[in-house]
């Protein structure tokens, strides 16, 4: 139990540096300067787990992916008519806003109350 909490906090920093590193991806072999300096940010965080880095990191990320869903729900609303593409279009955005949501979710839990109950109990979370 205690290895599955371990992978499943450790997993969404991971996550972030490939959804950035993908972001600044462009074919055939190209990657944009700032992806690859947010992906060394988001490295070196997951090395030194600064606390209010990982939560600032985590809410910026979560504000960020609600901002995302305002502007697929604004697209879906300028759609005539509801048909295929309106439908991939919102189950897409859903789906995305939920994982990343999740992701933001399990790092805002990870480093703002399990740092907090960590500290009070006396044990290092790794």
């Amino acid at each position: 139990m205690k290895k599955l909490k371990s992978l499943l906090f450790k997993l969404p920093e991971y996550y972030l540096v490939l959804l950035v590193l993908l972001s600044g991806f462009k074919p055939p072999f190209y990657f944009a300067p700032l992806a690859i300096g947010l992906a060394t940010l988001l490295v070196i965080q997951i090395y030194l787990k600064n606390n209010i880095l990982g939560f600032s990191m985590a809410v910026l990320f979560l504000l960020g992916n609600i901002f995302l869903l305002f502007a697929v729900i604004s697209e879906f609303n300028e759609f005539v008519a509801l048909n295929a593409r309106t439908i991939q279009l919102l189950v897409g955005g859903m789906m995305l806003f939920i994982i990343n949501g999740l992701a933001a979710g399990i790092m805002i839990y990870k480093y703002g109350f399990a740092a907090k109950a960590d500290k009070l109990h006396g044990t290092i979370s790794s």
